[in-house]
């Protein structure tokens, strides 16, 4: 059986060429995104992926729930997805999106961090994600990031936004 880590990086590398290629083969290949805030709109764009694209998906998926720390979070039919709490409320998330919302986390951060937008910095990411999913599942504290502003964002031409 093929090692986590391994298999986690291999389908990162592949999310990440997969999302280079199709954003450089149709530019405009990010339809209406649900905020009708410019800035986020931005962010979606920056983070979106093409859904069901990522045929090793499913294999991915039992590879991580058939590690001891997060067979807690594994999906069981009849039972309610797992709850992530924060300190506004909650929300449930199945299983299944948890892990591939790493993915799109990793996107958001380099976008809202200004880390390099390199194959390198995503891989990093995703696993750093996945590690803190791992402290999560067990229990443990996780980092946590609050954004407050914004700075240095490139909006499309034409584009206005309104600030407080």
């Amino acid at each position: 059986m093929p090692d986590i880590l391994t298999t986690l990086t291999s389908h990162a590398v592949s999310v990440f060429r997969e999302r280079a290629e199709a954003s450089r083969a149709t530019p405009d290949w990010i339809g209406v995104f649900a905020s009708e805030d410019p800035v986020l709109q931005v962010a979606q764009r920056a983070s979106f992926l093409l859904p069901n694209r990522h045929h090793a998906t499913s294999q991915l998926l039992d590879l991580v729930f058939a590690e001891p720390d997060l067979a807690g979070i594994a999906p069981r039919e009849g039972e309610l997805d797992p709850m992530l709490l924060h300190p506004n409320g909650g929300f449930r998330i199945s299983p299944a999106g948890l892990v591939t919302s790493l993915f799109s986390s990793a996107l958001l951060q380099m976008y809202y961090l200004h880390l390099p937008h390199e194959e390198g910095t995503f891989v990093r990411t995703v696993l750093e994600g996945f590690e803190e999913l791992r402290r999560a599942a067990r229990g443990e504290r996780v980092r946590a990031y609050a954004i407050t502003g914004l700075a240095r964002i490139s909006l499309p031409e034409g584009m206005q936004i309104s600030t407080p």
